[in-house]
């Protein structure tokens, strides 16, 4: 979220003692480059707390302004979504520190993901064997209770 504060300016040519006008303008200065912690948090849906702890890990970059709060560039909304889902599907932070530099705009780098994506697809192959159980597991419960209602 940018902000922009106008600032009247006045320019003009002095000769001599006299100073002519010769136009006004107004100009914008731009103040915020990115979004605060709170806006990251709000957007993303991580706390401050846990953002701290991505840029702590070097997940996530702020840029530090002079009063110490942080600015996040708009992208990093979809980098903490990525770090939370990732989160959610229980891969470990240590896995996701791994992971996230293979997902980049540049895509896969050769020789450093092969290994990583291989972990990947292990961890993708184990959800699949957990979701095939527990349809069997729901299934088996529903035969149950429908054997129970007749």
């Amino acid at each position: 979220m940018k902000t922009f504060m106008v600032i009247p300016f006045l320019s003009g040519v002095a000769v001599g003692n006299h100073a002519k006008l010769s136009h006004q303008c107004q100009c914008q200065l731009e103040v915020g480059l990115g979004l605060k912690i709170g806006e990251l948090s709000r957007a993303s849906g991580a706390s401050p707390r846990s953002l701290r702890y991505y840029e702590e890990l070097g997940l996530i970059t702020s840029v530090r302004q002079p009063n110490g709060y942080r600015d996040y560039d708009e992208a990093t909304v979809g980098l903490v979504s990525t770090i939370k889902s990732l989160l959610e599907l229980g891969f470990p932070m240590t896995l996701i520190e791994r992971v996230l530099p293979c997902t980049g705009d540049a895509g896969p780098l050769e020789g450093e993901c092969s290994g990583i994506l291989a972990r990947v697809a292990e961890i993708r192959d184990e959800m699949d064997d957990k979701a095939r159980r527990l349809l069997e597991a729901r299934d088996a419960l529903t035969a149950f209770l429908s054997q129970q209602v007749s």
